[in-house]
């Protein structure tokens, strides 16, 4: 069998037939430089990098002055978290062929990661030129465009140059994604975001990044999902002081200060996440189930769905709270708890719903301002003020 029709495969995006096919090439020939760098690339391309690491090492070893070699070296210690061996494997085929397009994409991401924005830009033109029609390179630019232009009204430039972008890859996920982040936190319209959001999870259902995007979406828009998220959202939030702390050590002396309150309300996200957090993961659940198995669910629970989203949501969300107390008072009254716990959890569960709140008032008032200035611009820019989800392409 000639190993050239594994190129084609790849080509296709054929991963499965590249890989049946390439296995059948190596049991005729163990030394076929192209059989092992097309199962090498084919593995990587679905996440199997144990079972891509011989054939890069193979690949590499024996063709070291070959840029494709590079490539799929670059490749392999990118998706193993491996930056430094991947970063050289990226100078070294820019040196050994300084016209592909994928070593500028990645210095690039490279010196974005930086904060080097200027070079970045630079390399990624670089990339645009030598690869015109590859919309990832496209879409690189445009987000590295959305970091520097700081200009409210080029959200909705960003959207439309997106849009053309997915013309060139109907099915990138990422794209997809990146118009629901515009739409989220420029824009500040939850159900633009989260149609978004659920189109990229259609493509690639099991991106975690994708699912917190949608989630977070969801809870700016449903009140019950906003009062059972709030202890996943605070985590978030420590771990993004967490993220300054290691940047900026000097940050450990306001926690330090604020002793008392960082320990209040580190008592504060334990009771409210033992009582929230299995709620809030069945009602993720639910939502991911209703992407991955929509074209599945029988008429039956679709039926049962509808009923229960028939009643008004301040009717649902006393009932959805009102059966997790139900459970956990049988669960203190079985261990027999004292009076005064079960009075502590009902205040820790008050003053939660307060935050929520005070927070949706706040998120409200703020979207709010935001959409009405947004709406001014676009309409003295003469464009729509509403881009609805049916004219997202």
């Amino acid at each position: 069998m000639d190993s050239s029709v594994l190129i084609h495969l790849l080509s296709a995006g054929d991963f499965e037939r590249t890989i049946s096919q390439g296995k059948l090439i190596l049991q005729q020939d163990p030394t076929d430089r192209v059989a092992h760098y097309s199962l090498g690339y084919a593995y990587l391309a679905i996440g199997q990098t144990a079972n891509a690491q011989p054939h890069v090492q193979f690949v590499l070893s024996n063709t070291p002055d070959e840029a494709d070699s590079h490539v799929l070296g670059l490749l392999y210690f990118k998706a193993i978290g491996d930056r430094r061996k991947a970063a050289w494997h990226c100078e070294e085929g820019r040196r050994l062929d300084p016209d592909k397009a994928i070593f500028y994409f990645f210095a690039a991401q490279e010196e974005a990661g930086k904060y080097n924005l200027t070079e970045a830009k630079h390399l990624i033109d670089r990339a645009i030129e030598l690869a015109p029609d590859d919309p990832d390179y496209h879409h690189f630019a445009i987000q590295l465009e959305g970091v520097t232009n700081n200009r409210l009204t080029s959200s909705w430039e960003q959207i439309e140059r997106l849009k053309e972008t997915l013309r060139l890859a109907p099915e990138n996920a990422a794209i997809y994604h990146s118009i629901g982040e515009i739409y989220l936190d420029e824009i500040r319209d939850a159900r633009q975001a989260e149609a978004f959001f659920r189109d990229a999870l259609r493509l690639s259902p099991m991106n975690t990044s994708f699912q917190r995007s949608l989630f977070q979406a969801v809870s700016q828009r449903d009140l019950l999902f906003r009062v059972l998220s709030i202890p996943a959202r605070a985590c978030g939030w420590i771990a993004i002081l967490a993220t300054l702390i290691a940047i900026q050590p000097w940050r450990i002396i306001l926690v330090v200060l604020l002793f008392k309150g960082v320990i209040a309300g580190a008592i504060w996200l334990l009771v409210v996440s033992v009582l929230f957090w299995p709620a809030a993961k069945i009602y993720e659940w639910l939502v991911l189930s209703e992407i991955r198995d929509g074209g599945k669910k029988s008429l039956r629970s679709l039926r049962v769905w509808f009923w229960i989203h028939r009643w008004p949501l301040l009717l649902r969300l006393p009932v959805c709270i009102g059966l997790i107390f139900l459970v956990y008072g049988l669960c203190l009254s079985s261990l027999r708890a004292p009076c005064w716990l079960i009075d502590l959890i009902i205040a820790f569960v008050c003053l939660h719903v307060s935050f929520v709140l005070v927070e949706i008032g706040y998120m409200k008032c703020r979207n709010w301002v935001t959409k009405k200035f947004h709406d001014s611009q676009q309409s003295n820019s003469g464009q729509p003020a509403i881009v609805t989800a049916e004219r997202r392409l």
